[in-house]
């Protein structure tokens, strides 16, 4: 079908266009108006895919073309005219004008005949360009988000993605949403900027069940695109209407996006173009969508097949303890940065080294004691070392572990370097060591011993088992740097809203909403007592299973104070409620890190039964908080 703008002053060249043009060309529907300036006015509001102009002293060709440029008009134009004048005609010629008809003759079936031809060439050409310019576009789109998946995360990629395939259809509005095959649950990742700009809703749903969604979830269930180009008429069986407030709907087009081997992964759509949706914008949109899905998988599984080993490196590196790893040969295969501080080693020295190569007072501990391992047998044997940091003399737990005839491990020993000179005595810092290194020794030496050879190839390293490695590395050493100084510092008053507000920031994605109702509120708690908030936000967001809402607020009540949080996910297992706060739950440290920060700064915490969500409650007395 073609819009052809009928622009003429003369009301009976007028009638006969109405009347022959769609005679002899039905696919072409004529829009009259009576100049340019009504000419711009209805291509604002209508789809035109060619100009008719009846040149003539009321209605000027160069007039027409300023007006067009003035308004970043385009549409071909083929100019009719009983007469004309050279000089114009070639300002018209030169201008840029699909075509000439001179309409002097007698008969009109003759020069409308050639209207119709003219008209549906000129249309069709300029399809032509307009699809071009939409391939380049969308190909520096693609191009742009590869550049994107480098540094930003889905959610970036997908927004930037959903508004470029609103301009590249010419839409209003449109939306993305991920589907959960096992679940049969469609979960929205984004709504275009226009889309929520228009929609009165102030509730948005996350979650829908496929089963109960209209036509929308049709290219789901089909795996087909569907397009509607008369929304309010379509009589289809699953379509549902619009909820209230919605943006109203026109047209609709709606593609599902394949996963690499063929699964469907999810579905967008957009609304509202100007005109009807054509094949022609399906295979662009789905296209695009494609795109996009294959580059961030592709980045995903490059990332999956690489990031596991650096993690461990990083994590190893940047973390409070000093780690070393020493051969059956004696040699200094691996140091982290601070097992380079403490042993007195140049970070420069390209490893492996033999320890005698490097013989100090440090290193001279060290070996004295996986000696000691290697003469006596054993899997385990601790000492201590003093080293030079900076301008202070600090004092070092340090606990050598054999790793010979494990499977899969290297033969050899790993070196645990533990600062303890900040401890308020020797006689705590005994008591405190020895309460860590049995709390520690289990599942802190299982992980490090488990990843280690990802530390020692240098190399990629695939596979559930040393993922899960990676995983319990991170947690390990996120609780050593925050458990090791708990208790030990004197208390001090803590704001609770900037507390909280530092921990979401650090902790929970942009989707999650806070409600944060503790204003004015301070308690006098161990410094540590911030990581309580943290580790909860975490627990939240890793078993919750797609929560979206948190509330943190507090009650008095008999002069204590109760800090209460809450959140809308899946909830706790009442079997799993009274071993919440157990050392290792699920493989995880958090939560018995937060009861022994609780407990340390003189409050309690309980798991509070909820019919939906997680809930916990922190009891402060009263001479521990203030309200001002």
């Amino acid at each position: 079908m073609y819009n052809m703008l009928l622009v003429s002053a003369d009301s009976g060249f007028t009638t006969l266009s109405l009347k022959f043009i769609p005679h002899l060309e039905s696919s072409i529907n004529v829009i009259p108006v009576k100049n340019p300036k009504k000419a711009v006015e209805a291509m604002e509001t209508e789809a035109v895919d060619v100009i008719l102009l009846d040149h003539s002293e009321a209605v000027d060709i160069s007039d027409m073309m300023r007006s067009m440029d003035r308004a970043g008009l385009s549409q071909p134009i083929l100019l009719v005219s009983k007469s004309i004048d050279k000089e114009t005609l070639g300002i018209a010629i030169n201008g840029g004008v699909a075509g000439y008809v001179d309409r002097s003759t007698a008969d009109p079936m003759d020069y409308f005949r050639e209207i119709c031809q003219l008209a549906v060439i000129a249309s069709e050409r300029s399809r032509s360009k307009a699809d071009r310019a939409v391939n380049e576009k969308r190909l520096e789109a693609v191009i742009e988000i590869a550049r994107m998946a480098q540094t930003h995360d889905l959610s970036d990629i997908i927004n930037y993605s959903l508004e470029t395939a609103v301009k590249l259809t010419r839409s209003e509005a449109g939306f993305v949403a991920s589907y959960d095959r096992e679940r049969r649950v469609l979960r929205m990742l984004a709504w275009s900027r226009g889309a929520m700009k228009r929609c009165d809703m102030t509730n948005y749903p996350v979650e829908f069940q496929l089963d109960a969604t209209g036509v929308w979830g049709d290219p789901i269930r089909n795996g087909r695109s569907i397009i509607i180009n008369d929304y309010e008429g379509d009589r289809r069986l699953l379509k549902k209407g619009t909820p209230e407030g919605h943006m109203r709907l026109k047209r609709l087009l709606m593609i599902p996006i394949f996963s690499s081997e063929g699964a469907i992964m999810g579905t967008a759509g957009v609304g509202n173009k100007a005109d009807e949706y054509t094949s022609a914008d399906e295979k662009q949109f789905s296209l695009f969508m494609g795109e996009v899905f294959a580059t961030f998988a592709k980045r995903e599984s490059m990332l999956k097949a690489t990031a596991p080993a650096q993690v461990v490196r990083e994590l190893t590196d940047i973390g409070p303890i000093g780690l070393a790893f020493i051969t059956t040969d004696m040699d200094l295969a691996f140091t982290n940065r601070m097992g380079h501080r403490i042993l007195g080693i140049d970070p420069e020295l390209e490893l492996p080294v033999k320890l005698d190569d490097v013989m100090n007072g440090q290193v001279q501990s060290v070996s004295d004691l996986v000696n000691r391992l290697r003469t006596h047998g054993g899997m385990t044997v601790k000492g201590a070392l003093s080293a030079r940091i900076g301008e202070r003399e600090r004092n070092y737990s340090v606990a050598v572990y054999s790793t010979q005839g494990q499977e899969g491990m290297h033969p050899g020993f790993t070196v645990v370097m533990n600062d303890i000179t900040d401890l308020k005595s020797m006689d705590q810092a005994t008591s405190s060591m020895k309460e860590h290194v049995s709390i520690l020794e289990g599942p802190v030496l299982d992980s490090l011993l488990e990843a280690r050879p990802g530390l020692l190839i240098g190399g990629a390293t695939e596979g559930k088992d040393f993922s899960d490695a990676v995983a319990r590395v991170n947690e390990t050493i996120n609780f050593m740097s925050d458990y090791k100084n708990v208790g030990m510092m004197p208390a001090i008053w803590i704001d609770l809203e900037d507390a909280i507000r530092s921990a979401r920031n650090v902790t929970l994605s942009a989707d999650i909403k806070v409600s944060i109702r503790t204003n004015g509120i301070k308690v006098l708690a161990d410094p540590a007592f911030p990581s309580v908030f943290r580790q909860l936000f975490s627990n939240s967001a890793m078993h919750g299973d797609y929560v979206t809402e948190i509330s943190i607020r507090c009650a008095i009540q008999d002069g204590g104070l109760t800090i209460i949080y809450e959140d809308n996910g899946c909830g706790i297992d009442p079997e799993v409620r009274p071993k919440i706060f157990d050392m290792v739950y699920d493989g995880r440290f958090g939560m018995f890190l937060i009861y022994n920060i609780v407990s340390v700064s003189g409050f309690s915490i309980r798991c509070a039964d909820r019919p939906r969500g997680a809930a916990f409650e922190i009891s402060v007395p009263a001479s521990k908080y203030s309200l001002g």
